[in-house]
């Protein structure tokens, strides 16, 4: 994987799905690129991320979805995100966003497919669509890849099941069905003998998943193009000659190191979610910070660009994108982080509640809207518990404790999850007033009987009623609750930053004049988000990320002027 030249076309800072996006589109050009990465693993937050790629009006995407326009897609982004991100730059984005994700999927060993439903999260402003615009990754077998695979980042333990077997949205639906289909039945038992097999001859699952399955595809397919690819190599400078950067100085292993490029550097190192100092200067006051995200992105590249001219953007509505968190400190010492998504608030059996006692919110909207209504209440700093039934909690699961009837009796002790056989005791157990818990509950299964909310409107969108049970009638996501009933302490995480570099369509860097720092791009989370921190849909972090990447290499090859 390394040459001994220090000569390239192409440098690329970071090796998430944008950094290794923009690494295979340069060498898909006959360049010889240099992909370095400062931690000792592949993927950052994209190997531990679902791997969903909002790509709008691509030929995979019309697979389930061929009544989609140009004209809907551009309305449904002017009508969510609006003046919160450059119009100019969401154009280029659409303007590309196809060709990125086909090229990849003709020329390379990533295969996308379209989800038959996954929809958009922002239906208020019209224009969504229930499928078509997200796609997600194809499981991927990597035995071929060898060793190499082992620079895959491992996904987070929570996500996995068996001691390490990965599972996606397929998957864990046959695992639920596996007493109630032989069709479920034969799967489940074919993915847990292929795992049990991968164990014993290569230690760990060879199956990759979601995001794990995204980036082992994109590295196999950048070591196989030709990607001189360094782990543990740290970006100490941008060389700069004549007002254009021309090369880099690195640390690799101890040694410093100096590569020069013809054409730029893309900087896709995921921006600055694990860097404190930053946090306390953008995110809002009461946001805890805790994040499922990769630990890594640490932006110490940033400040080498900030010396250069850049500078963040400012038009975001939020500088992060969020999610209701839970976490648990694991037997190593380390802090699990839950991110609740979908597979337990949305369900029916399930409530919300703070630390009143009282709900506050829809418990269906979208993850980041969750969190964005929470801070905007000045709660990210207070207790939020989610309550499930008995019955929910067995169908569902409730955060850690899984799904299809797990003991909960380990996650109580340790004192992750709460429980009672009555709503009193439960309030007692989580510290809220109990004639308020109970005034609240009463006042949902009023109205849970016939399927409606009328405080808050739970279900009152396609996608909130995808996000339920289908067998659950008239609402997907509502039904009375009834004891035994379970508890789990909600915290606003961030699953990546919105507030990135100020950009152009072309995704160079803007320097305060608006001049461009020329021989400089930025993808993914170093780039300002062209959604200005909504998220109006599923992967609107990968699929701009992989979009932005592709754009740089076509500008660098003076192919978009």
């Amino acid at each position: 994987m390394s040459n001994s030249s220090s000569n390239y076309d192409f440098i690329v800072c970071g090796s998430g799905a944008a950094g290794l996006s923009g690494a295979v589109f340069a060498a898909l050009k006959g360049w010889r690129v240099l992909l370095l990465e400062e931690s000792q693993y592949i993927g950052g937050t994209s190997a531990l991320s679902g791997g969903t790629t909002w790509t709008p009006l691509s030929s995979i995407g019309r697979e389930v979805n061929d009544s989609d326009s140009l004209e809907e897609v551009t309305a449904f982004l002017d009508g969510t995100v609006g003046e919160a991100s450059d119009a100019k730059v969401r154009a280029s984005f659409l303007a590309h966003a196809a060709s990125a994700v086909e090229t990849l999927q003709n020329h390379t060993r990533m295969e996308f497919r379209p989800c038959p439903k996954h929809p958009d999260y922002m239906w208020n402003a019209g224009h969504a669509t229930l499928n078509g615009r997200a796609i997600e990754p194809v499981p991927y077998k990597t035995g071929p890849m060898g060793k190499l695979r082992e620079l895959v980042r491992p996904p987070i333990e929570e996500f996995t099941v068996l001691g390490g077997m990965q599972v996606d949205r397929i998957d864990i639906r046959n695992l639920l069905d596996r007493y109630k289909s032989v069709k479920s039945f034969f799967y489940v038992g074919r993915l847990v003998a292929t795992y049990v097999l991968d164990r014993i001859f290569y230690g760990r699952h060879s199956r990759y998943v979601m995001g794990q399955a995204m980036i082992a595809r994109l590295l196999h397919s950048a070591s196989e193009l030709g990607v001189d690819i360094k782990v543990n190599a740290s970006v100490t400078e941008l060389v700069e000659e004549s007002g254009r950067v021309v090369g880099v100085k690195y640390s690799d292993n101890g040694s410093t190191k100096e590569a020069t490029t013809k054409r730029g550097v893309l900087l896709a190192t995921g921006g600055f979610g694990a860097n404190k100092e930053r946090q306390k200067q953008y995110y809002e006051a009461t946001c805890s910070g805790v994040s499922p995200a990769s630990s890594d992105n640490k932006a110490s590249i940033h400040p080498l660009v900030e010396a250069l001219g850049a500078h963040y953007g400012s038009a975001d509505k939020h500088p992060a994108f969020y999610a209701p968190c839970s976490t648990r400190q694991r037997k190593d010492g380390s802090t699990a982080v839950y991110p609740h998504f979908v597979f337990d608030r949305s369900k029916p059996g399930t409530i919300c509640v703070n630390d009143e006692g009282k709900r506050f919110l829809n418990e269906t909207i979208s993850y980041h809207d969750f969190g964005r209504t929470a801070l905007a209440m000045q709660m990210g700093g207070e207790p939020i518990w989610l309550i499930g039934d008995q019955r929910a909690a067995n169908k569902y699961g409730l955060g850690l404790l899984r799904p299809g009837g797990d003991n909960p009796k380990p996650l109580i002790k340790e004192g992750y999850l709460k429980s009672a056989s009555t709503i009193a005791g439960l309030a007692k157990e989580i510290g809220v007033s109990a004639e308020n818990l109970e005034a609240t509950l009463n006042r949902y299964n009023e109205s849970a009987v016939r399927g409606e909310d009328p405080e808050f409107g739970r279900g009152s969108t396609p996608y909130q009623q995808h996000n339920g049970d289908p067998d659950n009638a008239p609402n997907t996501t509502i039904r009375p609750l009834s004891g035994p009933f379970f508890a789990v302490k909600l915290e606003i995480g961030v699953i990546g930053t919105a507030k990135g570099f100020a950009g152009n369509a072309f995704a160079q860097l803007n320097k305060g004049d608006g001049s461009v720092i020329e021989g400089v791009y930025a993808a993914g989370n170093d780039l300002q988000s062209i959604m200005g921190g909504v998220y109006p849909g599923p992967g609107i972090t990968i699929g701009p990320g992989i979009t932005f990447a592709y754009i740089a290499t076509q500008h660098a090859a003076g192919e978009l002027s």
